[in-house]
């Protein structure tokens, strides 16, 4: 409603103030439009503005750790509480929605939980409602090479590809080597021998030519299964969370032995970096882990070329790391910084990742620390998704069921010379 000058509050199309009787000035219609346009501007101004500052202060605010609700459209399914159902997947998404994009959607979260129940129930209790919900999911699966003919199920391989990353934090192949997708089952990637020379040439002298040379490595994928088994009072447990189990399970298993193959492999698939496929090695003077000392570790970062030290790491084991902590330089200076804060630690200024796939078990010509650039390792991930198989019958007596995955990967050394592995003597 208007107002007149005088302060009387105006009534829609009159001509004249009541209360002063001065005349009313008329607005067009396009200045009538104007007011409502800018009026409604400044409304959605102010409400983006105050958007922007939710946000702003929720980006500030520390993620906490906690059971994340998407509030599910069906609060039970096949006899399980929903809400209980992949809690650590959902934690991943809400602290890291970028890391995991298909994971991010409360919806894709509760197809992927009633996908894992539903095959549980098919296989196990030959449950109708799991069996159509099955049918219906792999119908929005373009099913290619992988699925088996022994009743395996294919997991989306959007889904796949988040569930992976969440064993980043178990092993240090799929953070550190160079990931890539495998469009069949071989694949050729070129890869850098020697650069092109320069010389100094006088006047009227013709330049030298040379030609960069170029390596080829031949990615393979092989088949990387993992089997595990689950008790039934659990799986039979509605308020458990038997998908996130599952999940875990496989999970851990298949990224500790793509750790495994890239420190220890022995040529199939891949010959590991602390093999002597490793382009570079540094020997002890003894044949046990004690015998390490700074000097040498110093010697494994010069014999790796600095062209290869950006982005460079130490891989350590439990042994290697203890024996680490105690060493100095000839300064009498530590050459192992703890973790501080949010630094991680260092030794001679590198980072490290300490893995469980280093034996703690000392004995001669066995290496048990390596440095080098695991960029140069490439890792390859065959296209096709998960396939998840279930056994329930087999460990009938034991009262439990068997969960088996297959994935498939390939392996391969980009650059040997950008590893150097340290080894006991003989």
């Amino acid at each position: 409603m208007e107002k007149c000058k005088c302060g009387a509050e105006l009534q829609k199309g009159v001509k004249f103030c009541p209360e002063c009787g001065e005349a009313v000035e008329q607005k067009s219609l396009i200045d009538q439009i104007k007011g409502v346009v800018t009026d409604g501007l400044k409304t959605v101004q102010e409400k983006v503005a105050a958007l922007e500052s939710k946000v702003t202060a929720i980006e500030k605010t520390p993620m906490q750790a906690k059971n994340v609700s998407f509030n599910f459209k069906e609060k039970k399914f096949l006899g399980y509480n929903m809400d209980h159902q992949l809690i650590k997947m959902r934690n991943a998404a809400e602290k890291s929605p970028r890391d995991f994009q298909f994971f991010k959607d409360p919806e894709n979260c509760e197809n992927y939980s009633k996908y894992i129940l539903s095959i549980y129930k098919a296989k196990k209790h030959q449950d109708l409602a799991a069996m159509q919900f099955i049918t219906d999911f792999q119908k929005t699966i373009s099913v290619s090479e992988g699925t088996t003919t022994e009743g395996g199920y294919l997991v989306p391989d959007e889904m796949a590809s988040d569930i992976l990353k969440l064993g980043r934090n178990v092993g240090f192949a799929l953070n550190e080597c160079t990931v890539m997708p495998m469009g069949s089952d071989v694949m050729y990637v070129p890869t850098e021998g020697t650069n092109v020379t320069v010389a100094w040439t006088t006047e009227k002298t013709a330049a030298t030519q040379t030609s960069p040379v170029f390596d080829r490595q031949t990615l393979t994928a092989k088949k990387l299964d993992a089997l595990t088994q689950v008790t039934n009072e659990l799986l039979e447990d509605a308020s458990y969370d038997v998908v996130g189990l599952i999940t875990d399970q496989f999970i851990e298993a298949i990224l500790l032995e793509l750790d495994n193959q890239v420190l220890n492999g022995t040529g199939n698939p891949v010959s590991g970096v602390l093999t002597a496929a490793a382009g570079k090695s540094v020997v002890l003077s003894g044949a046990a882990f004690s015998t390490i000392t700074a000097a040498k570790l110093s010697e494994a970062i010069y014999s790796v070329d600095q062209s290869y030290h950006a982005g460079a790491k130490f891989i350590v084991g439990q042994i290697g790391l203890h024996h680490l902590r105690g060493l100095v330089d000839s300064n009498g200076a530590p050459v192992w910084a703890p973790v501080a804060a949010a630094q991680p630690g260092t030794v001679y200024g590198f980072p490290y990742f300490q893995s469980s796939k280093i034996t703690n078990t000392t004995a001669g010509s066995t290496g048990f620390v390596v440095f080098g650039n695991f960029k140069k390792f490439l890792v390859g991930r065959r296209k096709g998704g998960i396939v998840l198989d279930v056994d329930p019958y087999g460990l009938f007596k034991e009262y439990a069921t068997q969960f088996r995955v297959i994935t498939r990967w390939g392996l391969s050394h980009g650059i040997a010379n950008a590893f150097c592995r340290v080894i006991t003597g003989a």
